[in-house]
This record gives structure tokens, sequence and C-alpha cells, in this order.
């Protein structure tokens, strides 16, 4: 065998081992996410002493999906955290406005008979409420802030993803300035 024949022999070895690394670590490295999620808090202006109630809006492209929060056989759950930053105090939410609520995953069987539990189409999780301190004064701002993980993946790869987003809510003085939010009605 000539040495051309068998350098290219070599080379296509390498290509064929190492290639589908090179392509998953440039979508992991990559600086735009799979998944976007959203902030949508039941009324972007509060007064003093109103319950405020959160949700999250996950999208995704319509060939990935994303795991559920108990993913069964394969993947990783996906987790969220929310807080409300009130004058620097971390403020976890209050589970008498109601607890965190997920949709329904959908079952996924592998060709083993495996069965995870993902989410295909976008989806909105209701992540509870919390109660705005009675001692707020008009001009105030909150700030509303997420923490998710989650596994995005493809036919051809799976990405972990983490992102921090956040939300600022405005407290007013009168009730009628703080009216629901027309995305939030929209979305549960």
């Amino acid at each position: 065998m000539s040495q051309q024949i068998r350098n290219l022999l070599i080379l296509s070895s390498i290509i064929l081992l190492f290639g589908g690394y090179a392509l998953a670590e440039n979508v992991i490295n990559s600086t735009v996410s799979k998944v976007s999620v959203s902030i949508v808090p039941q009324r972007k202006k509060v007064t003093a002493g109103m319950d405020l109630r959160v949700l999250a809006k996950f999208i995704f492209p319509e060939d990935w999906h994303i795991y559920g929060t108990e993913p069964g056989a394969f993947g990783i759950p996906t987790e969220v955290k929310i807080v409300l930053l009130e004058a620097g105090k971390e403020i976890a939410p209050n589970p008498a406005l109601g607890k965190p609520w997920w949709p329904k995953p959908e079952e996924s069987q592998s060709d083993e008979g495996e069965v995870s539990y993902v989410y295909r189409k976008p989806f909105t999780v209701s992540l509870g409420g919390f109660n705005v301190s009675k001692a707020l004064l008009p001009g105030a701002e909150l700030t509303l802030k997420l923490e998710a993980r989650w596994l995005a993946c493809s036919k051809e790869v799976c990405i972990p993803e983490k992102r921090e987003f956040t939300e600022i809510v405005r407290v007013v003085e009168k009730y009628d300035d703080a009216p629901v939010n027309p995305e939030f009605n929209q979305e549960f």
C-alpha cells in the first residue's frame, strides 16, 4: 500500500472518530441557546402588600426537546429556581400562593424500551407567587430572578444549558395603576 493511500486512510479514520465530537463541541460552545426562557409576571406593576404570581415560558425549535423535572431513564431534569429581590434581599415564593406546577411531559420510549419524559413543544410553568412587602414605597423596583437548567436535545446532540433571567417589577401607589399583564392571562 502506498504511503499516500495509508495517510488518506488514517486521516479518514480520524475524521470519522472525532468529527462528531468536534460538531458537538462547536454546538456546546455556541453562545446561542437552543431554548428561550422568559419570566411572565402576573403584573409588571404592583402595589405594596399585593400578591404577585409568576410563570416561566419555555420555547425551543420544533426538532429539539428538553426533559421533565423527572426525566426517566435518560436525560437531566429541568430545574428552575425563582426569587424576588426586594431591597437586595432574596425572598422565596410563598407556598400559600401555589406550588410550582408543570404540565405533563410526553413519554418517549427508546429502542430498548427505556422510558424518558420530555417536552417537545413550548410550555409554561407556574412558579407560584410572592407577597410584596407592605412597607414598599411607590417608585421602588423589585427584581424577579430566575435560574434555570435543562438538557436541550436534537437527534444529533444534547447540550446542557444553564441561564439566569431577570424581570423588573415596579411599585405603584394605586391598584388601578397595576393591571394584569395580558401575556400572563394568555399563558395560563
